[in-house]
């Protein structure tokens, strides 16, 4: 699950060969279009800028080679966000004082460690 369920990536409209950042984000399974900017800015995914207000455009080619690579970046947003989803599949609440006691403030420490 780290990577959109196939239902969900179908479901995202995808018009010609440049896709949104909104559409982007879904597409590579992230949950933010501020990293699909951020990939692009660095290089790893291809852009442009369209209409009076410059919105970013992203090619779907580029989204395809960059889900192939293996990117490290990618595979760690997989990872995150897969750990998140799981964590709404709990069948119980999970309160701020749990959260705190797992932040990586508490890095190297055993939640049950003080």
């Amino acid at each position: 699950m780290g990577q959109p369920a196939v239902r969900d990536r179908i479901n995202v409209p995808v018009e010609g060969d440049w896709v949104t950042t909104g559409q982007a984000k879904k597409l590579l399974g992230v949950s933010s279009v501020n990293t699909v900017k951020r990939w692009a800015a660095e290089g790893k995914l291809e852009a442009q800028k369209v209409g009076a207000n410059n919105w970013m455009r992203i090619s779907m080619d580029s989204i395809r080679r960059l889900l192939r690579s293996g990117d490290e970046n990618v595979q760690a947003f997989r990872r995150l966000k897969k750990s998140l989803d799981d964590l709404t599949d709990l069948d119980f609440p999970v309160t701020n004082d749990d959260l705190q006691a797992t932040s990586d403030r508490r890095m190297g420490h055993l939640p049950w460690e003080k």
